[in-house]
């Protein structure tokens, strides 16, 4: 016996519950109603312009590394540099020059280790920056602490 083809066929309607109806409410006519208080028309301003994720994000990023200005401020870094100076000898002087170089330079170290942080990190499959990949990165660089 040949096989017949199945096609497909639709289910059949089920059938409705007769729906209780409620009486209808009566409305009242416009001219019975209260007149409201006509307020000002409001000035909409066009929406906020929306953009997708991570496009100001990169915008900032670009904008950053235009910028040549340092990105600790250079007050409390100098307050910094001078406490630690103190555990090593009293009556330490630094020129503003000094201070300055040091600063740029400490921050030059910190670009550093954090791009080699985030090569780790990508490494790993990973968007996201843990300690675990500084500790890894000083540990390549062979850095103390």
């Amino acid at each position: 016996m040949p096989r017949q083809k199945k096609t497909a066929t639709k289910p059949a309607p089920k059938k409705r519950k007769a729906a209780i109806k409620k009486p209808a409410r009566k409305r009242k006519s416009p001219a019975k109603r209260p007149a409201k208080a006509k307020s000002p028309v409001k000035q909409t301003s066009p929406k906020k312009r929306r953009f997708k994720h991570g496009t100001v994000a990169l915008r900032n990023i670009r904008k950053q590394q235009k910028e040549t200005k340092l990105a600790f401020a250079a007050a409390p870094f100098e307050r910094f540099v001078r406490e630690v100076g103190q555990e090593y000898a009293e009556d330490l002087r630094y020129s503003a020059d000094a201070i300055k170089m040091i600063q740029i330079y400490t921050e030059n170290v910190l670009v550093d280790l954090f791009r080699d942080s985030i090569a780790i990190a990508v490494h790993c499959n990973r968007q996201r920056l843990f300690p675990k990949d500084i500790q890894l990165a000083r540990k390549i660089r062979n850095e103390r602490f």
